[in-house]
């Protein structure tokens, strides 16, 4: 993962955890079970954020603060106009869970910067998860940890 000050041209939605702490409302979180890969260390099982389940509320702003795994991959990946359709990553190691459920979070609040990614639900259809798998090309499912901001 690399970060930048600013990118001339891109524009990403992030927050820093004070600010999530003043706006939090309620946490939702979005599914995902794009089904086994065709092929390891490739992007696959691209599917729109509203293909499982269209959960986010048209209007409002959503920070993605975890995730969890069903099984070991490589990565998870989210992208959309607010990451300035960068693909923003997530380490795919189930064992870690109880890390990843607070993952965009505990960056923030380690290095104190504005590192958790803000969704716009009016975006919905547009925001993708991809996910890069290993050579086991298990099936997984994988749980996006939101809180919707006031």
């Amino acid at each position: 993962m690399v970060y930048y000050d600013d990118i001339a041209g891109i524009q990403q939605s992030l927050i820093d955890v004070p600010t999530l702490q003043k706006r939090k409302l309620e946490t939702v979180t979005v599914e995902y079970a794009p089904g086994a890969p065709a092929s390891g260390s490739t992007y696959s099982g691209i599917a729109a954020i509203t293909a499982q389940s269209d959960l986010l509320k048209r209007g409002s702003s959503y920070a993605l603060v975890g995730y969890q795994v069903s099984a070991n991959l490589t990565t998870l990946t989210i992208r959309g106009a607010d990451s300035g359709n960068f693909r923003i990553p997530m380490p795919g190691a189930s064992p870690f869970q109880d890390r990843s459920g607070t993952f965009f979070y505990d960056l923030a609040s380690y290095y104190n910067l504005p590192l958790i990614p803000v969704f716009q639900a009016n975006n919905s259809p547009g925001i993708f998860i991809e996910q890069v798998s290993n050579d086991l090309l298990a099936a997984i499912t994988a749980s996006l940890i939101f809180v919707r901001l006031g």
